[in-house]
């Protein structure tokens, strides 16, 4: 059975807080960018509105443009509101991005730890046997050099 890497709970922990990072980032990019393409929507309309309109349509054309302007306003105020959230959300992944960096150089370290104490067991292990089997080679030369007496 194959034993589970130290600090694995706590890397699953920090990658799922990055994808979730990630992931709303990626929503809220997109919003900005629906709400980007309707201001660029909204003034190309005025733009186009106006020189669409002759003389007799001027009360109503400036009427319009009031109105614009306040959804252009209305819009870019949100996108204000988007544009905080979008940067709490990138420090966010930025931070998941660094403990998970962190863990996983912990589990490095880890690693390492572990294999260097596997390697001096076996090593400990090996001169044991090593000195056992010295320790019984002099014992049988001892008693063959008694018996020779």
């Amino acid at each position: 059975m194959s034993q589970r890497p130290r600090f694995a709970a706590v890397m699953s922990l920090h990658e799922s807080q990055e994808r979730e990072a990630r992931r709303r980032l990626g929503d809220l990019e997109r919003r900005r960018q629906d709400l980007t393409d309707r201001v660029g929507a909204l003034l190309h309309e005025r733009h186009s509105a106006a020189s669409v309109v002759g003389l007799g349509g001027r009360d109503q054309l400036s009427r319009y443009w009031i109105v614009v302007e306040g959804q252009v306003r209305q819009l870019q105020d949100g996108l204000a509101r988007l544009e905080q959230e979008i940067t709490a959300v990138r420090m966010l992944l930025a931070e998941a991005h660094r403990n998970l960096a962190v863990f996983k150089k912990l589990q490095e370290r880890d690693a390492l730890a572990q294999r260097q104490a596997g390697e001096r067991r076996a090593q400990r292990r090996l001169e044991e046997y090593a000195a056992r089997r010295f320790q019984e080679r002099q014992l049988e030369e001892a008693k063959v050099e008694e018996g020779r007496r």
